[in-house]
């Protein structure tokens, strides 16, 4: 039995919370909010024993085992290296930093401590995702030499909080959205080395929206950005949180590769959210699309569960915390070419 604290537990960190108490091997033993209202109606409402408005004193309890970070994305580099320092090993959400630097102090944090570090990379645990990742490491596809990932929707979140603010945020549409993908198509792709990348970003809207209102909107709402790997393969990556789009939501990952090329389709209309992702991998001149069998079990349950049984077996998690700072280095690298207006390389 595992004992599990969580930071963070408004908005998905709620989430996170129920997903480990649905576990049959893990026991939710504290949780820790600064909203002390919203942190003692968590705690009636799921029966955790423990609740603490800092993390600090939850690190200092014997019998905890690992946390789960859902914070405001400032805080997961001091809060997670807090914990790996006291002994515990760490699920942190996504982005895993808002700097490289803050990312490599996880990770040499995680390494000294020998626990273990994970990103909670929501879309791989996705059925069909599991399904082409399976194909895609069988050969396939081949040799995976592009690829595009889109994800643009039309609203901007908690606009003038911490979401909109590039200090407690580190950016805006690219870090929140950006990174989903990012992760998606450099997990996919056999995450390639980045050499370089040319980023665009543009803020059209979110100033629009917020006049007259109290609050901050400093970061970009569309943002693009090309990345060059060392083996001579690229992505273009497109994240937004306002544009003038057909769709309330797009959200696609197009892989090609020398020997089949595969189209995950994630999009969906405002009031349908389906469980699994559209997904076809197909051939030039050939009619014979392949999807998934019916039935399809995917090897890995969530996040949590992964998490836990990484922690039980001693094994390392398929989102380490070098693949967040792999990520973490491509979206900076991203904003840094904005700013500059060329291209930079890692």
């Amino acid at each position: 039995m595992i004992n599990v604290g969580v930071v963070g537990v408004g908005g998905s960190g709620s989430g996170h919370l129920r997903a480990f108490q649905g576990l049959p091997d893990c026991r939710v033993v504290a949780i820790c909010d600064v909203n002390r209202e919203r942190l003692l109606q968590v705690q009636a409402e799921h029966k955790v024993p423990e609740a603490f408005e800092d993390h600090r004193e939850m690190l200092s309890l014997r019998n905890l085992d690992a946390v789960a970070v859902i914070t405001p994305n400032r805080f997961h580099a001091p809060i997670t290296v807090d914990a790996l320092r006291a002994g515990k090993h760490v699920l942190v959400t996504k982005p895993m930093a808002t700097s490289a630097r803050e990312a490599e102090r996880m990770v040499e944090a995680a390494e000294e401590a020998h626990r273990i570090l994970m990103v909670h990379y929501s879309h791989r645990y996705m059925p069909d995702v599991q399904w082409l990742k399976g194909c895609i490491d069988a050969g396939q596809l081949g040799e995976v030499y592009y690829a595009t990932a889109r994800f643009m929707r039309q609203g901007i979140p908690k606009i003038g909080g911490w979401f909109t603010t590039r200090a407690e945020s580190g950016g805006g549409a690219l870090i929140d959205l950006g990174v989903h993908l990012l992760d998606l198509s450099l997990w996919l792709m056999g995450f390639p080395k980045p050499v370089c990348v040319r980023g665009y970003t543009y803020s059209r809207f979110g100033r629009r929206m917020l006049a007259g209102k109290p609050g901050t909107f400093d970061v970009e709402d569309l943002a693009r950005a090309l990345v060059g790997f060392e083996n001579g393969a690229s992505l273009l990556l497109e994240a937004a949180w306002a544009c003038h789009t057909p769709a309330r939501l797009e959200k696609t990952v197009q892989l090609l590769g020398t020997e089949a090329g595969a189209l995950l389709n994630m999009s969906r209309a405002p009031k349908e959210f389906p469980r699994r992702p559209r997904l076809v991998v197909s051939r030039m001149q050939d009619e014979n699309l392949v999807t998934p069998p019916k039935g399809f079990r995917p090897p890995l349950e969530s996040s949590q569960a992964h998490f836990i049984d990484c922690i039980l077996k001693d094994k390392q998690p398929i989102a380490p915390g070098q693949h967040g700072l792999a990520a973490v280095r491509v979206l900076e690298a991203a904003y840094e070419s904005a700013a500059a207006g060329s291209e930079v390389k890692i």
